[in-house]
Formats: C-alpha cells, structure tokens, sequence
C-alpha cells in the first residue's frame, strides 16, 4: 500500500519544483546557509502541496483516467490504492505543507500555498475544461512557483523574470497538449475533451508565439533587470534549450512529460546545468 501511495504522489513531479531556486540563483544569497536551509523547507511544503493536487486530480478523473492508455495503470485508477486512503493521504499532505509553510517559512510564502491548492482545485474542477484557459492555468502554476522561492528568501523579483516564466511555461504546457492531441490513440475526447477544440495548426502557432516570448523577454531581462548586464552571455544556452525541446516535440515525439524530458535527454541536460554554472560564477564573479 505504502508502495503505490508514493508512485501516486509522484515524487518525479517535485523536479517542477526546482524553479523555487530560480530566485537564489538569480540573488547573492546562493551560498548562504540560512537562506538555503529556507528554501529547501520551501521546496518541500511545495512539494507535498502539489502532491496532494495529483491525488486530488486522479480522484476527480478516475472514470476519465481509466480510459487513457498510460493514465489508467495509476494506483487509484487501477484500484490498486484505495480511494479512501488517498483522501486521507492528500488531506495529511496539505496540512503538513501549509503548517510547515507558516511555521518555518513566512506567510508570504504560505498565502502562495494556499493560493496554489486553491487555484489547482478550481482548475481540476472546471478551468481545465475551458479552451486556452486551461493551459494559461497551468502556466500559472510555474509563475506561483517562482513567486513563492522569491517570497521563501525575501529576494524582489523582476518582472521580466516572470514574464519569462509564463512564456516557458506556455510552451511546455502547450507542447504537452500538442502530444496529447497527436499521439494518443483512441478517442483522446474521452480522457480531456477540451482537446476537441484544439487543431495541430493553432497549436504550432501557439508555440512559435511562446518560444518567440521567452527569448524576447529573458533578453530583455539580461540588458535591462539582471544584477548585471553579464548574464547576456547565457543567451545562446537559452536559444540552445529552447531549440533543443522543439527538436524533441517535432522530431521525436516528445512533450508528453516536460519534468522527465527536462532531465533524461542528455544534451538538454547539459544546457541546463551550464546555464546554471555561468549564470552563478557571473552573478558571483
């Protein structure tokens, strides 16, 4: 029981969660323990927060889950984790991470929380249903992440960092649609029908508007916001990146798990971890 409870929290998932250091990377404050020690409280209560909106999601689409090819082996889906016990699981995941969240982090950081459960319960209840709307929601869900690791540390953001956020999330969000539209097979209404308002040709357009968005707005964020104009040098790794998960969506069917391509795909891999390497030793030097 323990086993499947686990798989259906799905820790892979935490690895979203990683854009709360965005806001450390980007400060003076990365190698302070204090504010370190912060953050990682920070990325836990997220962690378990959004956890408890995946349990609380596979509970509103159980019958819908049980009609999609991949969805329907999930524990609760499957019957394999009792859907009792993954009420009682997600209650206890929400309280510790909103207790956690005011105790240990601030209330800042806690009003983020609770607005992010309170926003994902909306959208698994009604927003995800409403065409375009449903994407934007879940974009909003990264720009609340990088909202709450700024608010965990007490660092200002800049508002070209969000608008950067937003657009890179549209892109993942919207490449993960297009997946689903093309490559699912069955009937793909049966398990998201907004999906039959969708067409492959606005899709590509909407990804073309989103990656043009977050070129224009990180460069504008480099010349104009960043602690230095330096970090224009970590363009061509955010120029490479995006090309890369283009090269992914188009060339091999990718987009249908953002979190995992992020960080399975070798080269896309190493772009990241460069981009964090020279955007630290600039911001550092």
């Amino acid at each position: 029981m323990i086993k499947y409870f686990i798989k259906e929290i799905r820790i892979y998932h935490w690895i979203k969660n990683l854009l709360l250091f965005v806001p450390l990377i980007f400060s003076k404050s990365f190698f302070v323990i204090s504010t370190d020690i912060d953050i990682i409280i920070a990325f836990i209560c997220f962690s378990f927060a959004a956890s408890g909106i995946y349990i609380f999601n596979d509970i509103l689409d159980l019958e819908s889950d049980r009609q999609h090819p991949q969805k329907r082996n999930r524990p609760i889906a499957s019957g394999k984790l009792p859907k009792n016990i993954a009420i009682g699981g997600m209650i206890i995941l929400w309280i510790i991470s909103v207790v956690m969240s005011f105790l240990f982090v601030n209330s800042k950081f806690f009003s983020i929380v609770v607005i992010y459960i309170i926003v994902n319960i909306v959208y698994s209840i009604i927003l995800k249903h409403i065409v375009i709307l449903d994407i934007i929601i879940v974009a909003l869900g990264y720009v609340l992440r990088i909202f709450a690791g700024s608010y965990a540390i007490s660092v200002p953001l800049s508002n070209w960092i969000l608008i950067t956020t937003m657009f890179i999330s549209l892109f993942l969000a919207i490449g993960k649609r297009r997946y689903e539209f093309l490559y699912i097979p069955g009937d793909n209404k049966k398990h998201r029908q907004v999906l039959e308002c969708y067409s492959k040709e606005l899709l590509d357009q909407m990804i073309a508007i989103s990656v043009t968005g977050t070129l224009m707005s990180y460069s504008l964020y480099t010349f104009l916001s960043s602690p230095t104009r330096k970090l224009m040098w970590t363009i061509p790794f955010v120029i490479y990146g995006l090309f890369r998960y283009m090269f992914l969506l188009y060339n091999k069917m990718g987009g249908a798990r953002p979190e995992r391509e992020l960080f399975t795909d070798k080269p896309l891999m190493i772009d990241i971890a460069l981009w964090t390497i020279v955007s630290i030793l600039i911001i550092w030097r």
